[in-house]
């Protein structure tokens, strides 16, 4: 049975890297065409658990709406009709990161480390404990 956990631990670890590893490359590509824009909030889509608005529909000048995750945001809670600083590319709208969060980055290596690491360590830890266990109780006659 501890087996499997160890096997859920670096399973799930690997999402959680697959999905940092996405985030760094919209980051990358923000980076490099990406350009800053106030928007308008014209809707909150989603509301956390304290009734702040985690994600918003912003207008863009030119009136094309599309949705920003104000999750990791300082912006979080922004309401109707305020501003909202965006970093976005011109090519795909969905593809947008507010612009403090983006501003916020840290290596990729230390998200990494800091979200998959412990579940990593935990899955191995568990695959070596019951590896060795295994091999003890084999030896013995």
């Amino acid at each position: 049975m501890p087996i499997i956990f160890g096997t859920l631990a670096l399973i799930f670890a690997g999402f959680v890297g697959a999905s940092v590893i996405e985030e760094y490359d919209d980051r990358a590509i923000l980076a490099a065409r990406g350009r800053q824009v106030t928007t308008t909030v014209v809707e909150v889509v989603e509301r956390s658990r304290t009734d702040e608005a985690l994600v918003v529909r912003v207008a863009l000048p030119e009136g094309p709406t599309f949705d920003v995750d104000l999750a990791e945001s300082e912006q979080f809670g922004t309401a109707v009709g305020q501003p909202l600083r965006v970093i976005v590319d011109p090519n795909d709208l969905n593809r947008n990161m507010p612009a403090d969060y983006f501003a916020n980055g840290r290596p990729l290596w230390v998200a990494l480390l800091a979200t998959a690491g412990p579940l990593a360590v935990i899955g191995v830890g568990i695959s070596l404990v019951v590896f060795y266990k295994d091999r003890d109780t084999t030896a013995k006659p």
